[in-house]
């Protein structure tokens, strides 16, 4: 609950954020690049305290897979496609029951969103089902388990989650879940900002998949308590971007001679 979150006391102004990622928007760079500033640090080391008890491990640890969303006003005009930093508005999965839990059934891993504006209905709030009305929550088996769009969707049991400025939503990485899109009502388009808390690497190693796409172990909260780097930021930006690349064909500046150095 927003309203129960006083994040000023640590310094976090959303309405700073979002008009930070508004102008990069603007100006042809991904939202994300909103990281490369200590107010969206502080924001995120805030959320330690916030998932720890969700996760059920004071110890819990940040995925550097983070994203940041600034959507915009549709446009009638089909030819020019998505625009940086649009909604994925597919129902899916991040990952399946069996790579977000552990052998005994408890999470491994939560997926965390939180608005940097008010999220509506008309402004491109998240959709999600409720894992009891989704059959195959946990059936890795089923070949529409990790492609729930593609058949016996439970569309009647989806539900929106509107959301305060400042809330924080969370999900298992399983649940099929959703971003709208923008509609010409809006008052203003939704900012978002997501990304995975998991559990230490002592109680379960990230899988080398996941280690090779990411390019990194997650942070620890002592390394966001002890800042980043300004090279150490632009690298973890663009990583970032470099893992959602597809909603970027325009955007050049993963290119690693104009960057200056490699993301490895």
């Amino acid at each position: 609950d927003a309203e129960r979150l006083d994040w000023a006391s640590v310094g976090v102004n959303f309405d700073a954020i979002a008009e930070t990622m508004q102008a990069l928007a603007d100006n042809g760079l991904p939202p994300v690049y909103v990281m490369m500033f200590d107010e969206a640090w502080r924001f995120i080391e805030g959320l330690f305290e916030i998932v720890g008890p969700i996760l059920r491990d004071e110890g819990l640890e940040l995925e550097s897979s983070l994203y940041g969303w600034a959507l915009e006003v549709p446009e009638l005009d089909a030819k020019k496609g998505e625009k940086i930093g649009q909604n994925f508005g597919v129902p899916h999965r991040d990952l399946s029951y069996t790579d977000s839990h552990m052998a005994d059934g408890a999470s491994s891993i939560i997926s965390v969103w939180v608005p940097i504006r008010d999220a509506t209905l008309d402004n491109g709030c998240m959709y999600v089902v409720p894992r009891e009305h989704d059959p195959l929550f946990a059936a890795v088996e089923d070949r529409a388990h990790l492609a729930p769009h593609t058949e016996r969707f439970p569309w009647q049991y989806a539900r929106a989650l509107p959301a305060k400025q400042g809330s924080v939503l969370s999900w298992h990485p399983n649940t099929i879940h959703w971003g709208s899109g923008c509609t010409t009502y809006a008052d203003e388009p939704r900012k978002s900002i997501a990304m995975a808390f998991r559990v230490p690497q002592s109680r379960q190693p990230m899988p080398e998949k996941d280690l090779r796409s990411q390019r990194r172990l997650p942070f620890t909260k002592a390394e966001i308590q002890n800042g980043l780097s300004l090279h150490e930021r632009v690298v973890f930006c663009t990583r970032c971007v470099y893992l959602y690349k597809v909603w970027h064909p325009t955007f050049d500046g993963l290119n690693k001679e104009k960057l200056g150095f490699g993301l490895n």
